[in-house]
């Protein structure tokens, strides 16, 4: 639920690219030939991504180009676009750099090593070598949503290069229990619309990013409790309410839906933690 600059070719010239590795005389005029409607296929992509649609996009509404099967779209795909060495692989590499520090475009944590298909391949051949539907994202995010794709207008994932203003959606709370852990869910403001709440909900169950936060952050837990335990160990409730504020105030700052600021903004905010948690 991160925004990304979204590519900035088209899918006409990914499949440009494809046919320079097609070696198969036949095949390369017929991705040639179906250039055009590839490219209103990525237009009606694209407008979807923006008006909340994408869960009306079908094989139907998207149809492959004359003479090219679901299998052929598949091929040119793993074969040319994903393949090293291939020359539309540039532009997947190209993709992948573009990811937001380097990191998944659902989770932010794991490093962007892949491309997920917005709209999945299997459900909607015609979309797989389109650059719009090609997002950096990290292997678990991909394994996880699978070939997920609803047609449920609040089940449709947020397009990361159509990200609407979500403001922060993410918190936490303390479990007064040692080991420190945390509880994570998405609450998105009262403010957006009921279907972008919905999607925010939905996104971050999908992912399953509660349990995934949970887990990654033990790291960070483990290090503030030692911090404290050194340098104010002495100090009362409130000194070491209002450092740890001020740690969320200073993550949050690069990002108001970080992990790390959430994570200390519920420390902050748990009298428990401040009070003895933190001492183990």
């Amino acid at each position: 639920m991160w925004s990304v600059e979204p590519p900035t070719f088209t899918v006409a010239e990914t499949a440009a690219l494809c046919v320079r590795g097609i070696n198969n005389r036949m095949l390369a005029d017929r991705v040639r030939a179906a250039r055009e409607v590839l490219t209103a296929n990525s237009e009606r992509l694209r407008q979807a991504a923006v008006d909340n649609s994408m869960h009306t996009l079908t094989e139907h509404s998207c149809p492959l180009g004359q003479g090219l099967s679901a299998k052929n779209m598949e091929w040119l795909y793993t074969s040319q676009l994903a393949r090293q060495g291939r020359p539309a692989r540039a532009h997947y590499d190209s993709i992948l750099r573009a990811a937001l520090h380097g990191l998944c475009s659902y989770c932010q944590y794991g490093a962007a090593k892949t491309l997920d298909h917005v709209v999945p391949k299997s459900r909607v051949p015609a979309l797989a070598i389109d650059p719009w539907n090609l997002v950096p994202c990290c292997g678990d995010c991909n394994h996880t949503l699978g070939n997920a794709h609803s047609d449920q207008p609040g089940e449709q994932l947020l397009h990361p290069y159509a990200m609407p203003p979500t403001g922060r959606w993410l918190f936490a709370r303390v479990r007064e229990q040692i080991p420190v852990t945390v509880e994570f869910r998405a609450e998105p403001a009262p403010s957006l619309t009921t279907l972008l709440q919905q999607r925010i909900r939905h996104q971050f169950e999908a992912l399953k990013l509660g349990a995934y936060f949970a887990r990654v952050v033990a790291q960070q837990l483990t290090t503030t409790s030692r911090i404290l335990l050194r340098h104010w160990t002495a100090a009362d409730h409130q000194t070491v309410r209002t450092y740890l504020r001020e740690l969320a105030e200073q993550e949050a700052l690069l990002d108001v839906n970080g992990r790390r600021a959430v994570v200390y903004e519920a420390l902050a905010d748990s009298d428990w933690y401040c009070h003895t948690g933190f001492r183990g």
